[in-house]
């Protein structure tokens, strides 16, 4: 849930039979979000401007939020978010194992062509970005940990698609036609299929301005089954860079590289098993 709708949830009438845990849990979410976006320490006073929550129950949940030592308070009464709000997962997580595991090749991948590489974990429906070589264009996109880009406009949203059946890509997407984004977005429900069935022949999958005028992307999925992808790695950038010849080259290093990860790497085994597949 993001900061803007726990705010409003905050602020709102309660709902006829919501728990007061669950309201607790929604409200100290949004504390936490608060602090970590803040980057500095938060007196209760600001807390409480920031969350639209009287002073007294932000002290509440800052007391349950420091005995989990996910809150910590200064000698100035000032509270800041703590190692557990910032780096929640063990260094030995399937997720952080993956980041080591593809450290190097990501950064070999961006200084081949100038642009960033990233790599995303598909998390059911979801994508979430585990590791990024940053490129040093002033246009490089921006990237969140968790991408909200649409699946029908975005490389590695196509090659989530391609994890599910027809019917359940179907139900994704919505009804057809698809939110268009710039002139170059494929918004037919039927070239959205054969985009998908291109893409599973090719490797790889291209976003060339379909999703934000001027920035392109190539992608190809880690795959531990035929069917079945863990993840992605992406390159994604300005749009001069991806030339007909040089999406080819990307869409061949990336998916063999993808391919190198699948078969070797300790933490694609490890996120594989984590996700259940």
């Amino acid at each position: 849930m993001s900061q803007a709708a726990l705010k409003n949830e905050s602020s709102a009438t309660p709902v006829p039979g919501e728990s007061q845990e669950t309201g607790a849990l929604q409200r100290g979410l949004l504390l936490l979000e608060l602090m970590v976006n803040a980057g500095r320490a938060l007196t209760l006073t600001e807390l409480s401007e920031l969350s639209n929550l009287h002073v007294s129950t932000v002290h509440r949940l800052m007391q349950t939020l420091m005995q989990s030592e996910h809150v910590f308070r200064d000698g100035g009464k000032r509270y800041y978010a703590g190692p557990r709000s910032y780096l929640p997962l063990s260094l030995y997580h399937p997720f952080n194992v993956l980041r080591r595991d593809s450290y190097e090749t990501l950064r070999t991948l961006r200084d081949r062509f100038g642009v960033s590489c990233g790599l995303s974990v598909f998390i059911g429906t979801q994508r979430l970005v585990v590791e990024l070589a940053t490129a040093s264009d002033t246009l490089s996109p921006y990237y969140q940990t968790h991408l909200t880009s649409p699946l029908h406009a975005a490389a590695s949203g196509k090659l989530l698609l391609l994890n599910f059946p027809t019917e359940q890509r179907q139900e994704l997407l919505g009804p057809a036609p698809y939110m268009q984004y710039t002139p170059h977005t494929i918004t037919d429900a039927k070239a959205v299929e054969r985009e998908l069935a291109l893409t599973a022949e090719r490797g790889y999958a291209v976003s060339l301005n379909e999703n934000f005028k001027g920035i392109s992307a190539v992608g190809a999925p880690i795959n531990v089954t035929p069917q079945r992808a863990v993840g992605s790695i992406t390159f994604a950038g300005p749009s001069h860079f991806f030339t007909a010849d040089t999406v080819l080259e990307m869409g061949t290093l990336a998916r063999q590289a993808a391919d190198l990860l699948a078969l070797g790497s300790p933490g694609v085994k490890a996120v594989r098993h984590q996700l259940g597949f």
